[in-house]
C-alpha cells in the first residue's frame, strides 16, 4: 500500500480520472437525462394535439350540437322581443289576463328596473293582488307554464280566514314580483 502512495503520477491521475468523473460525466449524464425527460413531455404533447386534430371533426359536431340545445333551451327560457316596452305590454297584458282568468283582482301592476346581462336582460314586473290562496296558485301554475319563461321571484302576502277544520285555504293580499328575460344585442 505503501509503494502505491510513493506512486505520484499514478495518484494524480487516478486523482484526474475521479475529477473529470466528478465535473464532467456526471453533469452530462444529468444533462442528457433531463433532456430525454424533456422530449418524452413533448412527445406527448405532440400525440395529444395529433389526437385532437384527428378528432377535430367529432369536436365540431359535438359543438354544433351543443349550440343547437344551448339556442333551444334559450328560446325556452328568453324571449327575443326587440323592444323593451313592446316586450313589456306583451307580459302584462297576458299575465294579467291569466290573473284575471284564475280570479284574482288586480289593484296595481308596476315594472322594476331591469337588470342587464352581456346578452339578456331580466325585466321585474311587480303586481299587487287580492283573492283566494287557490285562485292564486292556478294563477301561478298557468304563469309559470308561459313560454318564454316568466318565473315568480318575490313574493309578499298576507293570508287571512284560514280554517283548517273546514279545509278553507283562506284570503291572500299581497305583492307577488314575476321575472322575464329579453334577449338584447351586445
Amino acid at each position: 500500500m505503501r509503494s502505491f502512495l510513493d506512486n505520484k503520477p499514478l495518484l494524480i491521475t487516478l486523482i484526474a480520472f475521479l475529477a473529470a468523473l466528478k465535473f464532467i460525466l456526471v453533469p452530462t449524464l444529468e444533462w442528457q437525462e433531463q433532456k430525454v425527460i424533456d422530449i418524452e413531455k413533448k412527445a406527448k404533447r405532440v400525440a395529444k394535439g395529433e389526437r385532437l386534430l384527428t378528432d377535430e371533426d367529432e369536436l365540431d359536431a359535438q359543438l354544433s350540437q351543443l349550440t343547437k340545445k344551448v339556442t333551444s333551451i334559450r328560446k325556452l327560457v328568453i324571449s327575443e322581443q326587440p323592444d323593451a316596452v313592446q316586450y313589456q305590454l306583451s307580459i302584462q297584458e297576458e299575465v294579467e289576463k291569466l290573473l284575471s282568468k284564475s280570479g284574482l283582482a288586480i289593484k296595481r301592476t308596476s315594472w322594476l328596473n331591469p337588470k342587464k346581462y352581456a346578452s339578456y336582460e331580466e325585466q321585474r314586473m311587480e303586481v299587487t293582488i287580492n283573492g283566494t290562496v287557490k285562485q292564486l296558485m292556478q294563477a301561478m301554475i298557468a304563469i309559470e307554464q308561459l313560454k318564454p319563461k316568466i318565473a315568480l321571484t318575490e313574493m309578499q302576502t298576507n293570508l287571512s280566514k284560514m280554517k283548517l277544520a273546514s279545509n278553507r285555504l283562506g284570503r291572500v293580499s299581497g305583492k307577488i314580483v314575476l321575472t322575464g328575460w329579453r334577449g338584447i344585442e351586445g
